[in-house]
């Protein structure tokens, strides 16, 4: 089987930085070598893309009405990663691993490619029971899952483990349940209006249809989606290499290690209710560690 690695990428050269930085890291696992699988980066950045990576990536051109079209009635941006891969699907016959841009490699997906490919579900982690409460989010979740109209609609009970959707391993042979996660995305979102409901779609459908348990992408691929400092720093970086050739760039990326550099902020954010009210009223929550560029 065919193994693709899908990206999507569009407005904000924040985010189209976050997407160069992760594919660098895919490349770093293969010895800074062309890896085996087919990327497939979605953008509308594509020349300044073109810049930074290497000539092996294939782009598919996505522009603003495309983007809003993919973006439904009500213009839930999340739902974009849903018809890209369905558009994926529809042109590739290819197991997909889809990655957001805010991810680095640290190993091979070979494995998970391997699980993929033997018929299991990847998403990123396990979030947590729904039902729990055991956040702001899945309180309103909790909640609104018990309206009994859109419950005969949608059919989520609350028993459900919310999986982070921001790595997704799909089978081929599986690729006609993504319209059953758009269906049921559309609904939920026009009915909540919450941003994750792409996610909790995701989280539901592929339970349901798993062999056992969704395969955690964790191990294998860290996800920073609560780092956003850290476009201040890939800006810094880029910046810096303008211009250099993607091969001596991609020799330097460790210096800017996000694994590294998250870590006061984590330290901060675990902090039990005092120590962290101190630190906010000192406004000295946490400090971006030291790094050079060179």
């Amino acid at each position: 089987m065919n193994h693709c690695i899908v990206y999507q990428s569009y407005g904000q050269i924040d985010i189209i930085n976050e997407l160069i930085y992760s594919i660098y890291t895919l490349i770093k696992q293969y010895d800074y070598q062309q890896p085996p699988q087919k990327i497939i980066v979605y953008s509308d950045q594509i020349q300044y893309l073109k810049k930074y990576l290497p000539e092996y990536i294939e782009f598919k051109e996505i522009d603003r009405p495309q983007i809003l079209k993919w973006s439904g009635p009500n213009r839930f941006l999340h739902r974009v990663k849903v018809e890209i891969i369905k558009d994926v699907f529809k042109n590739y016959e290819c197991s997909i691993l889809y990655a957001d841009s805010d991810t680095t490699f640290l190993s091979r997906p070979d494995e998970l490619f391997s699980k993929i490919d033997s018929g299991n579900f990847i998403m990123h982690k396990n979030e947590g029971l729904i039902a729990s409460g055991s956040n702001i989010t899945f309180k309103k979740l909790k909640k609104i899952l018990k309206d009994k109209d859109l419950q005969t609609k949608i059919k989520i009970p609350t028993e459900t483990n919310m999986y982070n959707a921001g790595v997704l391993g799909i089978p081929y042979s599986y690729k006609n349940l993504l319209d059953d996660v758009l269906e049921k995305t559309d609904l939920l979102y026009d009915h909540t209006g919450i941003h994750c409901m792409e996610q909790l779609s995701f989280s539901y459908i592929l339970n349901e249809h798993s062999l056992g348990k969704i395969v955690l992408a964790e191990p294998y691929i860290f996800h920073y989606w609560n780092f956003k400092e850290y476009r201040a720093v890939l800006d810094n970086f880029f910046t810096y290499y303008s211009g250099k050739p993607y091969q001596l760039i991609l020799t330097k990326i460790d210096i800017i290690n996000p694994q590294v550099l998250i870590k006061p902020k984590m330290q901060y954010e675990n902090l039990s209710f005092f120590p962290k009210a101190m630190r906010k009223l000192k406004k000295k929550r946490w400090m971006m560690p030291l790094y050079t560029l060179d």
